[in-house]
């Protein structure tokens, strides 16, 4: 029999509705019910693509007796993470106070008024490990509740004051940026795997964040040390399983040091981000093999991950028929069958494929051996192994594609999609329009179908939530990519719009802070306001970014005194824990570099037109982080002449004209492009273009 979650539209939830337990959505009805039956709220939180959420599920809620004790004992909440991550960012930072480590799924007692008196993460169906069963804690959190609610009052009130601090703001003018970012660099460096890439040790996430920040400290600097770091990760990943050899495409993260295993779901963000840094690194080098996974992941995007409307979905699940990982492993017999005896000794050499596997019997592909020497060892040439090795892949894949898939979470999230279309159109410049045309339409479908009552909201499935901090921003650095990329000014007419209602919604002048939530939503403990960069850089450390942008691309004062006041919220914080605030970094670091802009006037020509397209490609192909790129044709100029940005800068002898300026000093304009060109083309010390081959030792 369904529950109350049947009428759901997150898969999440609707995953739960068939459960025995009376799971109910957050909202008014369940924080009323457990007010007026007295009962406390267990509070479960995950997301469809979670292979412990599942195994939860399997073990705990469809468990029949576990169950009647959850129904008669709480009110019980289920929350999908994706729809609602104001929830889980508020509650995970009491699981991190209590645990010292968070993860899903998460499991939170709370007492009627919200506040957390205990939590964790996974619990299992009987003690093992070192942990309770799930009925243990069950039995001990509805004792404590209703026999020792004198003992857990208080300590419900400690934890939410704890976790609903807020740091003070310090003077602008004491932000030693050079230290700051000096300091990171050394704990960058302590923290960096010299073996095989990624900072730490398993589990290992790809962390675009601190890769992107690295890639820009090289820009300004010249420090090698800092691209060497990325470089590596990134060809440790694209070498091991954490890469979908056959399908591309990222897994979410490393289960070990190697990037061999993976947790297998496919996360849309993820994808996003990594493949961004992908693209800057192909930048720099010009190294082909990184606009190769680039290329790969996207088309995976494309062909798993796309709507008819060119909206993309949110995640893809580890499991498919029960098992984990079963979609993407191989066993050595059924490649030798698929590719014959000859070929598939090429492959399993150059992939690592045992007969006993490296996954629970089955193989994890990886890229095991160098190209160049596996093409010396068995007398091949280069050019012929590659082929051979295309070749079986796609043999695979299509095979692959006869297999029963995981399933897809098709929820649509605002901010992931604008994420994800920010990709696209970066890798528009080498990969031609079709990507770009794939960005356009997806901001579209955002800026029509995602806004309610002239409001962004979160996500399709859910069109009562108004949108988060998260959803603006990111939003507005994609606006403001494609008008780089495009050179339309449209997209910052469009941003103008929106940062205006993200400033009004979001942004408290008396604290001089945004928050994640707007200040029109009431169903919250309190408005939460996570500046962490994870894996996702924090929306915080994103509004300083683009409204720094737009205050020279709108010539908005107030956008500058903004985008500086939000870093006066979060020193404190960064001087404690540099590493998880490395967007911010990259702000902070940006602040010490010249401005730098270049304006491209142009006639009227056809809506986005073949020459000015080229010409943005052009001028995008390089790395250039700090350099503000804009363009406007000469029937919009008029309007923008109160803009320094623009004054003056009309088309010369009836032809586009390139207008280059290097702290606060323009030079003369260029009808030349070839010139403009290389202007702005940095010349870089030498970088090897080879792929730099990672040995992994994968069997030890």
């Amino acid at each position: 029999m369904a529950n109350r979650l049947a009428n759901q539209t997150s898969p999440y939830l609707l995953q739960h509705s068939e459960n025995p337990v009376d799971w109910y959505p957050w909202g008014e009805e369940s924080l009323e019910a457990s007010k007026l039956q007295n009962k406390p709220i267990l509070l479960s939180i995950g997301y469809s693509s979670c292979h412990w959420c599942h195994v939860m599920e399997k073990e705990s809620f469809e468990d029949v007796e576990t169950a009647e004790l959850m129904n008669k004992y709480f009110i019980n909440i289920k929350v999908d993470r994706e729809e609602r991550p104001d929830i889980d960012s508020i509650y995970m930072q009491a699981v991190l106070a209590q645990n010292g480590h968070g993860g899903w799924p998460m499991t939170v007692f709370l007492t009627p008024e919200k506040k957390p008196f205990f939590s964790g993460t996974y619990f299992p169906p009987e003690p093992r490990h070192g942990m309770p069963s799930f009925k243990q804690v069950l039995e001990a959190m509805s004792n404590a509740y209703y026999n020792k609610y004198d003992e857990i009052a208080p300590l419900a009130d400690k934890l939410t004051t704890h976790i609903s601090f807020e740091s003070d703001n310090v003077e602008l003018n004491s932000i030693d940026s050079q230290n700051i970012v000096d300091s990171s660099l050394l704990q960058l460096s302590n923290q960096y795997d010299k073996n095989y890439g990624g900072f730490g040790s398993a589990p290992k996430f790809p962390q675009p964040t601190i890769l992107n920040y690295l890639l820009e400290i090289f820009y300004s600097t010249k420090n090698h040390d800092c691209l060497d770091m990325v470089l590596q990760t990134l060809n440790g990943m694209a070498c091991g399983g954490i890469y979908d050899q056959i399908g591309g495409g990222f897994h979410r993260y490393s289960t070990d040091e190697f990037w061999l295993v993976p947790h297998f779901e496919k996360m849309l963000y993820d994808n996003a981000l990594i493949s961004s840094v992908y693209i800057d690194a192909y930048k720099i080098t010009k190294n082909t093999q990184y606009l190769r996974i680039v290329k790969e992941t996207l088309d995976y995007i494309i062909l798993e991950m796309t709507g008819n409307s060119c909206e993309f979905y949110s995640s893809q699940d580890a499991d498919s028929e029960g098992i984990e990982g079963k979609y993407f492993t191989w066993e050595l017999d059924e490649i030798e069958k698929i590719l014959g005896k000859d070929n598939s000794k090429i492959f399993c050499e150059y992939y690592g494929v045992q007969k006993n596997g490296n996954f629970e019997g089955t193989n994890i592909l990886h890229i095991q051996n160098d190209h160049s020497l596996l093409s010396a060892k068995l007398n091949i040439q280069p050019e012929n192994l590659s082929k051979i090795i295309e070749e079986c892949r796609h043999l695979l894949f299509n095979e692959r594609n006869n297999r029963v898939k995981p399933s897809t979470d098709t929820k649509i999230i605002t901010s992931w999609n604008a994420m994800m279309a920010k990709s696209f159109a970066k890798a528009s410049i080498f990969l031609g329009t079709r990507y770009l045309d794939i960005a356009i339409k997806n901001t579209e479908y955002i800026l029509t179908n995602l806004m309610k009552d002239n409001h962004l909201i979160h996500t399709d499935n859910f069109s009562n939530s108004y949108g988060y901090l998260e959803d603006y921003v990111y939003l507005l650095d994609t606006l403001i990519t494609l008008h780089s990329i495009t050179l339309e000014y449209i997209w910052i007419e469009k941003a103008e719009n929106l940062s205006a209602l993200m400033i009004e919604l979001f942004w408290d002048n008396e604290s001089s802070r945004f928050y994640d939530t707007s200040n029109i939503q009431k169903d919250l403990i309190f408005r939460p306001r996570d500046s962490h960069d994870g894996v996702i850089p924090s929306a915080h450390s994103m509004s300083s970014v683009v409204l720094n942008k737009l205050s020279l691309l709108l010539n908005n004062g107030s956008y500058k005194t903004i985008s500086e006041l939000n870093i006066t919220s979060v020193i404190d914080l960064i001087d404690k824990a540099s590493l998880s605030f490395t967007n911010w970094l990259s702000y902070i670091n940006a602040r010490q570099q010249k401005p730098n802009e270049l304006i491209i006037s142009y006639p009227k020509l056809s809506k986005r037109s073949t020459q000015i397209l080229n010409l943005a490609s052009d001028i995008n192909q390089f790395f250039h982080p700090y350099l503000l790129i804009s363009g406007v044709n000469q029937f919009e100029l008029p309007n923008l002449q109160e803009n320094p940005l623009y004054k003056g800068k009309t088309i010369v002898d009836h032809s586009i004209t390139g207008y280059y300026c290097n702290n606060f000093i323009c030079d003369e304009p260029l009808t030349e492009l070839g010139k403009l060109i290389d202007k702005i083309s940095k010349p870089y010390d030498k970088i090897s273009n080879e792929w730099i081959y990672i040995k992994e030792s994968f069997n030890e």
